[in-house]
């Protein structure tokens, strides 16, 4: 058992514990029942279930306020300099609390190796694993695969200590740095519905 002050008190007869809770007018709750024996607190539930629903409420009020930034990849045959940027825009998106959606185009026989594509994602989530994390898993539906990636928990304080270090390390270099200005994602960029069905050199197969 574990009193209200959240105190192992350790094994007790039901009865006693049941009592004590009375005394403190407080409520008895069974709070790990696959224990052996089953593990019950001492605590105010009408206090506990309004706690969760706060918790829960806030959770909510975050999630609505949190955008979904759209990047796309016409090809897994992305060059090192424009993964660069894409890696630099996911970064740049998650650090501001958003969710990042990736879309990546197959195109003709690219659509044999589902796995190129799924690497080079998986690839990007890598890079910004310090503050990201995979909350959908590359996945392909007909000519295109998608992952989606969240912010990890307690994003602001993971921030504000990654802005520290770099503002330290251009401290000691003698580097000002400049502000960080938000890329634009691409929501708006035109569909490649069009180019679906073309080959590497441009003909129709």
């Amino acid at each position: 058992m574990v009193d209200e002050d959240g105190a192992m008190v350790g094994i007790v007869p039901f009865e006693q514990a049941l009592a004590r809770a009375r005394k403190a007018e407080l409520d008895l709750c069974e709070i790990s029942p696959t224990a052996k024996p089953p593990v019950c607190r001492i605590m105010d539930y009408g206090k506990h279930l309004y706690q969760q629903k706060k918790k829960e409420h806030e959770a909510e009020r975050k999630r609505q306020t949190q955008e979904q930034k759209q990047l796309r990849l016409r090809s897994f045959r992305i060059d090192k300099h424009d993964l660069e940027i894409k890696v630099k825009q996911t970064r740049q998106f998650i650090e501001n609390g958003d969710q990042v959606l990736f879309t990546l185009q197959f195109r003709a026989r690219e659509n044999d190796r589902p796995e190129m594509g799924r690497d080079v994602l998986l690839g990007i989530a890598k890079a910004v694993a310090d503050v990201a994390q995979i909350s959908s898993k590359p996945n392909k539906e007909g000519k295109r695969m998608t992952m989606l990636l969240t912010p990890v928990p307690n994003i602001a304080t993971v921030v504000a200590k990654l802005r520290a270090e770099r503002e330290r390390l251009a401290k000691e270099k003698g580097i000002t740095l400049e502000p960080e200005v938000l890329p634009e994602d691409d929501s708006n960029a035109p569909d490649d519905d069009d180019d679906d069905e073309k080959s590497d050199d441009g003909k129709a197969e």
